[in-house]
């Protein structure tokens, strides 16, 4: 039988973020935002609309370096959850891999 080998683990070159608040947001019934993307940094809104790049672009330019970009559906159904809310939002760092 061959041995199997481990991949190596690195440690991440980005800090971790706490986002519960971020989560706790997304919990919440957000009937208004529902549809497009919106833009989060800790429990506050930066900001929404239906293309998640210049929602992005605008937290940069406020010195916000991290911040959680959101798809919020309109109605419930299966998505890719975001942490521990229920499976109605669908989440992306800003680097453009799954956050979750």
């Amino acid at each position: 039988m061959q041995e199997r080998t481990l991949p190596e683990i690195r440690k991440s070159r980005w800090p971790y973020i706490d986002r519960s608040r971020e989560m706790a947001w997304i919990a919440e019934p957000q009937s208004e935002y529902a549809g497009p993307w919106v833009g989060l940094d800790g429990g506050r809104l930066i900001g929404y609309g239906d293309n998640p790049v210049p929602i992005v672009e605008q937290a940069r330019g406020k010195g916000i370096e991290r911040p959680l970009g959101v798809h919020l559906k309109k109605e419930q159904g299966p998505s890719i959850p975001c942490g521990d809310t229920k499976p109605r939002a669908v989440c992306i760092s800003v680097y453009g891999t799954p956050y979750g």
